[in-house]
């Protein structure tokens, strides 16, 4: 049994998938908080 978790991590988002052999277990999508508008000056 072998458990693997991926992570992608973009400008707005963190987003997680948890597989344990090869099948999805769970997976979740957090807000980094980041305002690009704001960051942006706009």
């Amino acid at each position: 049994m072998s458990y693997y978790i991926g992570l992608d991590g973009g400008s707005t988002y963190l987003k997680a998938a948890l597989l344990k052999d090869r099948l999805v277990i769970d997976t979740m999508v957090c807000s980094t908080g980041i305002d690009n508008n704001r960051a942006a000056g706009g």
